[in-house]
């Protein structure tokens, strides 16, 4: 017997509402499903497919589903029925919790919400056929482990509604980072020179990777394991951190740049866990702290934060050596961000004179095709599955991606909202983000298209039944595409769900 993953230990499903228990097992057998005292029937198809439709249930748990059919047996444990969230859009709905931990560490310290539970989708495209059943997941509480991989709208937006009404809350995050809309619709057809070219394109990133670690002198010759000297500074440039490229020797640099700044660090600093923030880092880097790899990420979009244990720094002078991979844009330590050494109790300031070297040159990467952008890419692999689970409502934080092309937007997302709940069989209500205001480099967006965009989205939403939007505008900033404050996003988020479901309530 097999069912979707979703169907899992710690599951929630929706109260109030007709759910649909589904998976395959032997043709032609019957089905039973004993939901606590209560019994189900089903037959399977000739290709062994059944469905078993449960009643509507008051909130509550937990309750234990057994599945049998003559010759197996399956077994859910710890179901609760509350209310459930379709999590989806790009990378503002997919950031973690973890991300935001700068404005609420203090708060998450201790956390414990048994009853919010996340189920991931994968993270993974699917051309032609969609999938019919996801094969991976599983349901993890909110406690002060599991919750920092959690959507951080998501969470907190569970955190506010269970603390209203103690209802179990169940989110299902089907999110991912830089999509466009497109990737959550199906349509009729795909360009063939899509698939031709998976292979190749990832094959031409690690060809890159590998050529410029080949060619990286720091690398060869361990540029992050000392303080470099007199003579090896001279072969270099003194920049400014933060600051753009563009203003330096280095702006039309593509490889790798290796900078190094030298620090001292008082003793009460050595003897604990702190915190190394590097803002943000166009585009990728790998961060070294006397000579230890201490962290790395590849690419530009997520802020810095990389931790260090007690015993990586010592008491007076220590040696920060960060690795810049620039493939394709214009290296950048980003403006009016953090860049410093933090505890609890203090910081030490990281902004000022770096020495940089340059240790590879390399030609550009080139634009990459994102596959989990294409039509149909997501929608496959992430929604379809979903098919037959009853959700409360969509949140839906996306819109960034297709800044370059506003003036389809609304049609997009008009028909998108119309494709699910034709897939999900019931008018399913939406509340979707407005975009925050952003004005970032004309390499990132493509001036007043963002704004084109955020009326597109008004105008949909207006045109959408049993959908409400939440107006982020004033909690943007001007460099940082994803907007920090996501417990005042949820709130919002939160507000217009509370007065959607009551409007849609009185008819």
């Amino acid at each position: 017997m097999r069912l979707s993953k979703i169907y899992s230990d710690g599951m929630i499903i929706q109260r109030n509402a007709e759910n649909i228990v589904e998976g395959v097992a032997t043709p032609g057998n019957e089905v039973r499903l004993y939901f606590d005292k209560n019994i189900y029937e089903g037959i399977c198809d000739d290709d062994g497919n059944f469905a078993i439709f449960l009643e509507p249930m008051e909130a509550g748990g937990p309750h234990v589903i057994n599945i049998t059919d003559n010759s197996d047996r399956y077994t859910i444990n710890d179901v609760y029925v509350g209310d459930v969230f379709l999590l989806s859009g790009q990378s503002n709905m997919e950031l973690p919790v973890s991300r935001t931990l700068d404005l609420y560490r203090k708060d998450l310290e201790g956390i414990n919400y048994p009853l919010i539970r996340m189920f991931q989708m994968p993270k993974d495209f699917k051309f032609g056929e969609p999938e019919l059943r996801t094969k991976s997941g599983e349901w993890l509480e909110a406690n002060e482990k599991n919750v920092m991989d959690f959507s951080a709208l998501g969470f907190y937006f569970a955190q506010m509604k269970f603390d209203k009404d103690n209802v179990p809350v169940g989110l299902v995050h089907a999110a991912v980072g830089g999509t466009h809309i497109e990737a959550f619709m199906s349509e009729d057809r795909l360009l063939r020179t899509v698939r031709n070219t998976i292979n190749t394109e990832m094959q031409h990133v690690a060809e890159w990777t590998k050529k410029t670690d080949e060619d990286d002198i720091g690398l060869k010759e361990k540029w992050y394991d000392h303080e470099w000297s007199d003579d090896e500074k001279m072969g270099g440039v003194e920049i400014k951190v933060p600051q753009s490229w563009l203003y330096n020797v280095l702006k039309n640099r593509i490889g790798t740049v290796w900078v190094q700044r030298v620090v001292y660090v008082p003793q009460e600093f050595c003897e604990r866990d702190v915190e190394l923030r590097l803002g943000t880092i166009v585009d990728a880097d790998m961060t070294y702290v006397n000579g230890v790899l201490i962290g790395q990420t590849e690419y530009f979009y997520p802020p810095r934060r990389y931790s260090l244990p007690g015993g990586i720094l010592k008491h007076g002078k220590n040696v920060i050596t960060v690795r810049v991979i620039i493939n394709n844009n214009v290296g950048e330590f980003k403006e009016d961000m953090p860049y410093c050494i933090k505890a609890d109790d203090g910081e030490l300031p990281l902004d000022g004179i770096w020495n940089a070297r340059v240790a590879a040159v390399e030609e550009p990467m080139g634009p990459m095709t994102f596959f989990t952008w294409h039509p149909t890419a997501l929608y496959n692999r992430m929604i379809y599955p979903l098919r037959n689970i009853a959700f409360k409502a969509v949140l839906f934080y996306q819109g960034e991606s297709n800044t370059r092309y506003p003036e389809d937007y609304e049609y997009l997302m008009i028909d998108m909202v119309k494709e699910w709940r034709s897939l999900f069989g019931y008018k399913v209500p939406f509340i979707f983000a407005r975009l925050p205001y952003f004005r970032g480099e004309s390499w990132e967006i493509p001036g007043d298209d963002w704004e084109d965009l955020r009326d597109a989205q008004q105008r949909a939403s207006e045109k959408i039944e049993d959908c409400a939007i939440a107006e982020l505008y004033d909690l943007g900033e001007y460099n940082e595409i994803h907007t920090q404050n996501k417990k005042e996003v949820a709130k919002r988020f939160y507000d217009e769900y509370r007065m959607l479901i009551r409007s849609i309530e009185r008819g």
